[in-house]
């Protein structure tokens, strides 16, 4: 039976963390998940998935390294005439459609395009040291504050003739505004100038939500196993030299997904009821450090009027809030209104920049270094 939309992945030691994956991806329109067990004998094995998935999950033993466009040649061999659409992602990658109920309503405003990348939202371990015990959409959100210029591919099936990348699998992807990548795996963000080029930014359509370290335990795991991919020199300098800023954003949009489904009466989405935790982690990123209560009181008119105590504020950001993408002080109220021209001419080292550099500049390196929004 032919299905509209698949996922195609390959997993090793991903146990803990995949039916809540295949549940969301089930629940945001994808009909099929061809997913590849990449184990060996000592790894943990995928089989316990096809006692509850096997309507919705086809799984195929695929141990070794490397073997992720391996595994990508195989669904093209075996199953792609079995899908229209299908997505090439990793296990710690969620697609989520910012503007559409679901794939069906993306597609059929985008299909058009045939093949298209998706790009990243990259979070970081917000401030987990140890693997949390909730859902990974609920623990981790905290991310980089603008779309990371990697992509995954979402195409039509038929599109896939040969495995050229793991990425931009057959080196036609387009952006969902038209814009060629021209076989690139990589967006190019910076313009002449090195300039960031927010025209490219299309994650408040459509993002691939990357928990690329989950915590810093899961990281150092993620190290240890080696590339599916094949890929060498896995350090990850990159994330561990900038950590502040891959935890420098806060994204409430896992938890709200989650709150939705609850509340929703779709019966799939009953693997989600269960979990009550939502956001500890504001706890410690915002309330510890950062949140002013009597300016969140005073700025906010619905809460204003009911002149509610310190601890009130408190519970009232973190049960909705966060959720409402509420500001938690003056500093966070500025970015989200930033005005590049009043920040250039503070600043007079930053006058030759154009409205996007300013704002690139100061969330990747003005606001660590403490640089004044506002004129004294």
């Amino acid at each position: 039976m032919t299905v509209d939309c698949a996922i195609v992945a390959i997993a090793k030691n991903e146990s803990c963390f995949v039916e809540e994956w295949i549940n969301y991806h089930r629940v945001v329109g994808f009909d099929r998940i061809y997913l590849y067990d990449n184990g060996g004998p000592e790894d943990e094995s995928l089989d316990f998935l096809m006692e509850k998935y096997s309507d919705l999950v086809t799984l195929t033993k695929l141990p070794g390294p490397g073997r992720q466009s391996a595994a990508y040649r195989h669904f093209c061999e075996h199953y792609k005439n079995e899908t229209r659409w299908v997505a090439f992602i990793d296990l710690d990658e969620f697609i989520v459609f910012h503007k559409h109920a679901n794939a069906a309503g993306f597609l059929s405003e985008f299909e058009g395009l045939e093949t298209i990348g998706l790009t990243w939202l990259m979070f970081g371990h917000s401030g987990h040291e140890k693997r949390p015990t909730g859902l990974v959409m609920d623990d981790y959100t905290w991310r980089y504050p603008f779309s990371f210029p990697q992509v995954k591919t979402l195409c039509l099936a038929s599109a896939v003739t040969e495995i050229l990348s793991v990425h931009n699998v057959n080196h036609k992807a387009r952006l969902i505004n038209g814009f060629d990548l021209e076989g690139a795996d990589k967006v190019s963000v910076l313009s002449e100038g090195n300039r960031f080029r927010t025209d490219l930014d299309t994650t408040a359509t459509v993002s691939i939500n990357h928990y690329f370290s989950r915590s810093l335990e899961d990281i150092a795991n993620k190290l240890s196993r080696g590339s599916a991919a094949g890929t060498v020199n896995r350090s990850f300098d990159w994330f561990f030299s900038k950590k502040e800023v891959f935890n420098s954003t806060l994204d409430m949009t896992g938890p709200r997904l989650l709150r939705e489904w609850a509340n929703s009466n779709h019966n799939r989405c009953s693997y989600y009821r269960n979990n009550s935790k939502i956001v500890d982690q504001t706890f410690k990123h915002v309330i510890a450090d950062d949140f002013d209560a009597d300016w969140y009181g005073n700025f906010y008119p619905d809460l204003n009027m009911q002149r509610l105590s310190v601890d009130e504020l408190k519970n009232h950001f973190s049960a909705v809030g966060a959720l409402e993408d509420r500001a938690w002080n003056q500093r966070v109220w500025s970015e989200r209104f930033f005005d590049p021209a009043r920040y250039r001419s503070i600043h007079g080292d930053l006058t030759a920049l154009d409205n996007c550099s300013a704002r690139y500049h100061y969330f990747v390196a003005g606001r660590f270094e403490g640089r004044e929004l506002f004129s004294k």
